[in-house]
């Protein structure tokens, strides 16, 4: 069985030493027979098998629901509860056998060696095996979370088509059914099935590209001779001050005073980011202003204190 988008009219497959005419749907996109090239249901056949191998040289099993991964070198496999390629939303669970050497890399990080992760934190992972003294990699998911502003497609893995996919209620076209466009905000509902299981697969999220729209009150040119006010940020929003190359504290009341050079990155919920760049130039307020004239007057009345006091000295 193969997985094509049939585009012709009725046509003649030899078979043995006769011919077959079929019938060909060209409105057809999915499952046929190899040989008479007739559209072939998804459910037909492989509904009653435990194990289906697919397109990426994975093994799925029914009992166990797991995507089986073959090391070429070695009998074992590793298992995972995601295909090569998946996003997801949930918990990846990885297992193989003690004496398979498996390694994960999360955004390009090594996790500590383990034969089995429960996998929850966001980010783009591979699966690599070691063999013969070099790494071999398996697979590759992504794990992000419900509102993200990171994708602006999902290219299905392959072997799978998309079943339908809406954006906040609103069904779309489906294309060539191999990727959903993301690139608006909304709510998504994705729908998409493996050909060779039949089995449906749901990505719900909500997708979000507007960056936090803020400002700076005091700031002009990126320079400020006076306090520097943030404005804009939300509850969901994350603050990330760097003061003179040093990570400092946000203030509560988002008023920053110190002179010198500052970086302020703003990050919302859906990981959008936001970099400000300004420097406070040294300059007196009016507390500063109103202390310099104490101590000045403080300096100056212990001076004619000092002068009274001598010249009574002199004179005795």
């Amino acid at each position: 069985m193969v997985f094509a988008k049939l585009l012709a009219v009725p046509m003649s497959v030899m078979v043995g030493t006769g011919t077959y005419t079929a019938s060909i749907d060209m409105d057809y996109e999915g499952a046929v027979d190899i040989v008479t090239g007739q559209p072939v249901s998804e459910d037909e056949d492989n509904s009653e098998q435990q194990t289906i191998t697919l397109s990426d040289g994975s093994v799925y099993d029914r009992l166990s629901h797991t995507f089986n991964y073959p090391i070429s070198s070695e009998s074992g496999v590793v298992k995972s509860s995601v295909a090569g390629g998946m996003v997801t939303v949930d918990e990846v669970s990885l297992e193989t056998e003690d004496d398979v050497s498996l390694r994960v890399y999360r955004n390009g990080e090594a996790l500590d060696s383990k034969k089995a992760y429960e996998i929850e934190e966001q980010g783009n992972y591979s699966v690599v095996v070691s063999e013969e003294g070099a790494e071999h990699q398996l697979f590759e998911f992504t794990i992000i979370p419900k509102k993200t502003g990171a994708l602006t497609a999902y290219n299905l893995p392959n072997g799978f088509i998309l079943n339908t996919y809406s954006i906040s209620g609103e069904p779309q076209l489906l294309g060539d059914r191999k990727s959903a466009e993301l690139k608006e905000d909304g709510k998504y509902e994705i729908s998409y099935r493996c050909v060779a299981t039949g089995i449906d697969y749901n990505l719900n999220i909500t997708v979000d590209h507007t960056p936090p729209k803020i400002s700076l009150d005091g700031v002009k040119d990126g320079a400020a001779r006076g306090a520097v006010k943030l404005i804009g940020v939300s509850e969901d929003d994350t603050v990330t001050v760097i003061y003179e190359d040093s990570e400092t504290k946000y203030p509560k009341d988002g008023e920053f005073t110190a002179p010198g050079k500052y970086v302020v990155k703003v990050t919302d919920d859906a990981g959008n980011e936001v970099v400000e760049e300004f420097e406070i130039k040294m300059y007196l307020n009016y507390q500063g202003i109103l202390f310099g004239v104490l101590t000045i007057a403080v300096i100056a009345a212990a001076a004619v204190y000092l002068y009274v006091m001598r010249k009574r000295l002199k004179v005795r």
